[in-house]
């Protein structure tokens, strides 16, 4: 499979932008096991609202679950967004994403 849309280019889309105030609030991390296999993944780009983080891109491999690695993906992102000056995080999702609701 290849990468479509900001996946393609993760660097570009969430690290670089021609205003530096804007690339300050955008950020993409990764989570790897213990063999440096990616097993987690979370971005965060700034809503149009002044001050609100939007989640995007969680996700966590099946056989990382239930180690609290999403909480811990979570946190890094409120953490971003606190330390910015921004006082909100936001996501949307999916009904049919049943992991995902069951998390937020």
């Amino acid at each position: 499979l290849s990468p479509v849309g900001d996946m393609h280019d993760i660097a570009r889309h969430y690290n670089e932008s021609p205003d530096p105030l804007v690339a300050r609030r955008r950020a993409f991390w990764v989570a790897e096991d213990e063999h440096g296999d990616i097993v987690g993944q979370v971005g965060v780009l700034e809503c149009s609202e002044e001050g609100v983080g939007e989640l995007v891109r969680m996700s966590v491999s099946p056989k990382a679950r239930g180690k609290g690695l999403a909480g811990a993906l979570l946190r890094r992102v409120e953490d971003f967004v606190r330390g910015y000056g921004g006082h909100r995080v936001e996501l949307t999702t999916l009904t049919e994403m049943t992991g995902a609701c069951g998390l937020y």
